[in-house]
């Protein structure tokens, strides 16, 4: 009677951890697949906020300054930066616009600052275009530049290539050092 009793009792122990184990694999398989499916389906979310079409200006008392457009704009929790995609910044000035467009940027709005890269192009009233792979901005310096390589075109055919690069967005003096110049035929 003993050794049944035994015998029955470690049966429904085998029993037991059988099912616990036979139970686990199918809660891990389970973990599993719920895991797999919330990383395909979120494997293309790299920000907290994604807003598309986004429009931004800057207003103060004297008016527009500026305006940033952006095909999209991703917002980080915890973090004072913004990322943007196909940018569009335009400057108002009294002297007119200038527009900047770049295919990425960001904007730490902590500091005001604004880093453009890729495809880089500033646009001024007179005609003249600047192209550059990367271009800085700094609101509290009213100041826009690079240390990156730069060329400025003229509708004349002047081009002038230079190391580095300064704007100064209120006095619009801009300042290209490390330059070399060619000069069109016709302006000889």
């Amino acid at each position: 009677m003993l050794k049944n009793r035994a015998v029955k009792t470690v049966l429904i122990l085998v029993l037991l951890v059988v099912s616990g184990i036979l139970a686990w694999n199918f809660i891990l398989k389970e973990k599993n697949e719920i895991s797999d499916m919330w990383q395909d389906q979120f494997s293309n979310i790299t920000a907290d906020l994604t807003l598309e079409n986004v429009k931004y200006s800057r207003i103060t008392p004297e008016g527009t300054k500026w305006t940033v457009k952006a095909a999209r704009a991703m917002l980080y929790e915890n973090s004072d930066i913004m990322d943007l995609d196909d940018v569009i910044i335009t400057f108002i000035k009294n002297r007119g616009k200038i527009v900047i467009v770049s295919d990425k940027g960001s904007y730490n709005r902590k500091n005001g600052m604004v880093s453009l890269k890729k495809n880089v192009i500033v646009k001024f009233e007179n005609g003249e275009r600047l192209y550059a792979d990367v271009l800085n901005y700094s609101e509290k310096k009213q100041l826009i530049w690079s240390d990156e390589p730069v060329v400025l075109k003229r509708d004349d055919g002047l081009v002038i290539n230079g190391r580095h690069m300064k704007y100064h967005v209120n006095t619009g003096l801009i300042v290209l050092r490390d330059q070399e110049s060619v000069i069109p035929a016709s302006a000889i």
